[in-house]
């Protein structure tokens, strides 16, 4: 009997260790698979998540930069339907800031370098 309950008990541990799935962000699972965020560590994971909400800015464009526009591309963005920084599928540069007039509107999208996003999370822990 003893063995019996001893069995059952590391089953139920076990069943229970097993059961305890990862949860992901919407942000990450509209744009990674499942594995690929299963096959991440957590602080990887957290990365993640930090850079889809903070790796880029949505701000009013300069007004004294209205006439200078070279040095700022053009994006077409609904920006109804960017909800995080993978939606914007647009590559973080290693050390450089990306700024881009979005077409339409009075705003500018500024998206950072990854240096500065790396240095902004380990802040944060």
């Amino acid at each position: 009997m003893k063995k019996l309950l001893l069995f059952v008990g590391y089953s139920l541990i076990s069943l229970a260790g097993m059961s305890q799935e990862r949860s992901y962000s919407k942000a990450l699972t509209d744009h990674f698979e499942v594995s690929e965020l299963d096959a991440q560590s957590d602080q990887e994971i957290a990365y993640l998540e930090y850079t889809a909400n903070n790796a880029f800015v949505i701000t009013e464009f300069p007004k004294e930069k209205v006439g200078n526009t070279q040095r700022y591309s053009t994006i077409e963005l609904n920006l109804e339907k960017v909800d995080d920084f993978y939606d914007l599928n647009i590559e973080m540069k290693e050390n450089d800031f990306q700024y881009f007039r979005i077409s339409g509107t009075d705003k500018m999208l500024i998206i950072k370098s990854k240096s500065i996003v790396k240095r902004e999370f380990e802040a944060k822990k």
